[in-house]
């Protein structure tokens, strides 16, 4: 729903598909599409997706991303802007009237690196917690107990915000180090 319609994206990242579940094929699912196929890397010539690719890890939109954030978070709001309605002219949406102007810059990060590993650091950075959005449809994910699936909010402050160290780790810098287990695992 970040999406408008104007917005490219929209119909690249997500598109109506199926997906099996058990014995059940659901038809009419909104699925992740961002990264379907590198014709390239296929080792065979079926037509099913292998979402085998080569992501870039360093693109032009996450600069302007990081600009716009460090720019507002320098109380300089102007340059926010600029650096925001440069990708958002890129993604064919256009300038805007900002009304909360942080926000959209959050909203343009979950738009623009949708599904590419950013969303916990951003979260993290910005002292959020994880909420989840309504599923589509109950019945095509695991959802019980509900409060461990599709209700699971986990605020900002909780210890599963930071993952546990591995034993082995701390094991193996006894002596050498004083490591202890991140608070609450």
């Amino acid at each position: 729903d970040l999406y408008n319609n104007s917005d490219y994206r929209k119909s690249i990242y997500i598109k109506k598909l199926f997906a099996n579940y058990g014995s059940v094929t659901f038809t009419d699912l909104y699925l992740v599409n961002k990264y379907p196929d590198n014709p390239l890397l296929k080792q065979t010539s079926g037509t099913s997706s292998t979402y085998m690719h080569r992501p870039k890890v360093f693109r032009i939109a996450e600069i302007y991303l990081i600009a716009a954030e460090a720019a507002y978070k320098n109380n300089d709001q102007t340059n926010a802007k600029i650096y925001l309605d440069r990708l958002r002219a890129a993604r064919g949406i256009g300038r805007v009237t900002y009304t909360d102007l942080w926000a959209e810059i959050q909203n343009e990060r979950n738009r623009e690196l949708a599904f590419e590993g950013f969303r916990m650091a951003d979260i993290k950075r910005w002292n959020l917690g994880v909420v989840r959005g309504t599923p589509q449809n109950l019945n095509a994910i695991v959802s019980d107990p509900a409060d461990q699936y599709h209700q699971l909010n986990i605020p900002a402050a909780n210890y599963k915000m930071v993952w546990p160290l591995p034993p082995s780790d701390i094991l193996y810098e006894r002596g050498r180090a004083n490591w202890q287990q991140n608070p609450g695992w």
